[in-house]
């Protein structure tokens, strides 16, 4: 009997630490999907600059370099715009960004860059795309700081909470 409870208490700590490290790994995710859309946006904003691409080349020219889900994000709304059967701009770049923003890793505070780049990059002024572009930068820029804070302080809670809560629901048992 009292090996069934120590081993009952082994499972509590480790399920409930296992659910503290990936909820602190979520964080890390997080991070990393924000420097890959600050990567996506400074590559779309050198493509336009310099190259003078069409906007669904230029996509298709970055989603090259891209990871997946942002070289298939990048892809899919490319060939949507060539197509041309999905309606305008907004509504491709809406569609597609919503399905992205379903990945892992994102968070609903990631809609606002998305939103403003889907309201400027439609454009055909080259300067308004690339003054978007730059916003949509800083904005990034911000939201990466931010999440680098939040990984910093609650991934150490999420990681001691799992586990502390593991521990005093092994000592209930016992």
């Amino acid at each position: 009997r009292m090996y069934v409870k120590f081993i009952g208490s082994l499972c509590f700590v480790g399920i409930t630490s296992t659910i503290g490290v990936l909820k602190a790994e979520d964080l890390v995710i997080r991070v990393k999907r924000m420097q890959e859309l600050k990567r996506m946006i400074g590559l779309l904003q050198g493509e336009l600059r310099f190259h003078r691409a069409a906007l669904s080349e230029s996509f298709e020219n970055v989603a090259e370099r891209m990871s997946t889900p942002f070289s298939e994000f990048l892809l899919l709304t490319a060939k949507s715009m060539e197509s041309r059967s999905e309606g305008n701009f907004e509504e491709i770049w809406e569609k597609n960004s919503t399905k992205l923003l379903l990945e892992k890793g994102f968070s609903k505070e990631d809609e606002q860059i998305f939103s403003l780049l889907k309201n400027g990059l439609g454009h055909l002024d080259l300067k308004m795309q690339t003054e978007t572009l730059n916003l949509a930068l800083l904005h990034t820029e911000e939201m990466i700081e931010a999440a680098k804070e939040e990984q910093k302080i609650k991934g150490k809670l999420y990681r001691t909470m799992g586990v502390t809560t593991g521990a005093l629901l092994a000592l209930l048992v016992i």
